[in-house]
């Protein structure tokens, strides 16, 4: 499992990246379980959240969760789910607009692995 760590500051829209092995890719919200979505498909009513991916076969690689407009209360865990053994977790952590931002926590890949 890889962690990967983003900040930044309210309003801004978050990208991520998701490697994926399977076509069928899973994103949610761990602090709620809030099941985001499922493929291409959008399951939250929150409409900041969109998805995407390579509609190749076999996929493109990638899957991407956009959150736009990101608020403070969006700060926490998201997971990219392929199967129960490939999980990719994103920590979010949003700031006030007055504070600081960078786009990396711990390297400058931000990545962890655990």
């Amino acid at each position: 499992m890889c962690i990967f760590f983003r900040r930044k500051k309210c309003r801004s829209d978050y990208y991520l990246s998701c490697s994926i092995t399977q076509i069928l890719t899973t994103w949610v919200r761990e602090r709620d379980n809030l099941l985001i979505a499922v493929g291409n498909f959008i399951y939250s009513s929150d409409s900041r959240f969109s998805v995407s991916s390579g509609n190749s076969t076999p996929p493109s690689g990638h899957s991407y969760l956009t959150l736009r407009y990101a608020q403070i209360r969006d700060s926490g865990k998201y997971k990219c789910v392929q199967s129960p053994t490939a999980t990719q977790v994103f920590v979010l952590e949003v700031t006030r607009q007055s504070e600081t931002t960078t786009e990396s926590l711990k390297d400058e890949h931000g990545l962890i692995d655990i």
